[in-house]
């Protein structure tokens, strides 16, 4: 049907749905992000097409544009019928299905499920909020599998026991992977930089001193996690299981190589090689009583 749209014989007719087809072809190559020769080009040279956030994205307009396309190719191909039964057919079981199926999502949440402070909240200090904190939540387990994605309006909720990015706004405690954090100073590129070295520290899991002191060096002194963490600098201060349907514990710990915001050390050391700056951060090298890394 789509071919046959494009190889219509009047010109106008033609050449719009040649233009569809274009554009649908385009946004697929955009749509394969690094994998594609045009993707990071257009990505760094046009800053709109990042209101789309991830690439995958991108196939909205191809759908939109593929089914515009089957759609004038099947009334070119189909002959005319005077009475056809088949739009109203097609509109009763979409009915059916929004009010049968797509009802059974979560389309809205009682206030008090998501302003009332989680039981978490309560072990980190009220009084003293010069610090922040830190969650890994997002990229370890995830309790949606549990029940799959119908009904988790109380899965949304234990979510937000971890303080995942951007909850954690809701109750004043600083994070460093909020939105506050990346897009108030620093950008995406240099937050995933981040992570990506905090996972590589975390997965040497006989030695964390690395990890805690990167943590520490960006103030943050609670780290909550849905796995256990046997290390010595990490001073585990509250234990609290999910539930059985879930069947996940939450972890908070107390990171015993805390630094405060605004520190005064007698030195400053600058690297000039900005890729080493991460690595000598968190290595053995560097004392953050002593020097500040420019």
């Amino acid at each position: 049907a789509i071919w046959k749209n494009i190889r219509r014989r009047d010109i106008y007719g033609r050449e719009i749905s040649f233009t569809i087809a274009a554009l649908s072809l385009f946004f697929i190559i955009i749509s394969l992000g690094n994998y594609g020769f045009l993707f990071k080009p257009l990505w760094e040279s046009f800053p709109p097409l990042q209101f789309f956030r991830f690439p995958s994205r991108f196939l909205l307009v191809t759908v939109f544009g593929l089914a515009v396309l089957g759609a004038k190719g099947l009334d070119l191909i189909l002959p005319p019928r005077k009475y056809d039964r088949r739009p109203g057919i097609l509109v009763i079981l979409a009915v059916f299905d929004l009010l049968f199926f797509t009802n059974k999502y979560v389309a809205f949440i009682k206030a008090d499920l998501l302003t009332v402070p989680p039981e978490t909240i309560s072990s980190l200090s009220p009084a003293d909020k010069t610090f922040r904190v830190y969650t890994d939540s997002p990229y370890f387990l995830q309790l949606y599998p549990t029940k799959g994605w119908k009904n988790i309006a109380e899965i949304i909720s234990r979510v937000r026991y971890t303080l995942p990015p951007n909850t954690n706004l809701l109750w004043g405690y600083p994070s460093i992977s909020d939105r506050t954090w990346f897009e108030g100073g620093l950008d995406l590129v240099r937050r995933t930089e981040i992570e990506t070295h905090l996972t590589k520290l975390f997965d040497k899991k006989d030695n964390l001193y690395p990890a805690a002191k990167f943590l520490g060096l960006y103030n943050v002194k609670y780290f909550l996690t849905y796995k256990p963490v046997d290390f010595v600098e990490f001073k585990e201060i509250k234990k609290m299981h999910l539930g059985d349907q879930f069947q996940a514990t939450i972890y908070i710990y107390e990171n015993n190589q805390f630094y405060e915001r605004a520190r005064f050390v007698p030195e400053a050391v600058v690297e000039r090689n900005e890729k080493d700056i991460l690595p000598l951060l968190s290595g053995y090298n560097s004392y953050p009583q002593k020097s500040v890394l420019l």
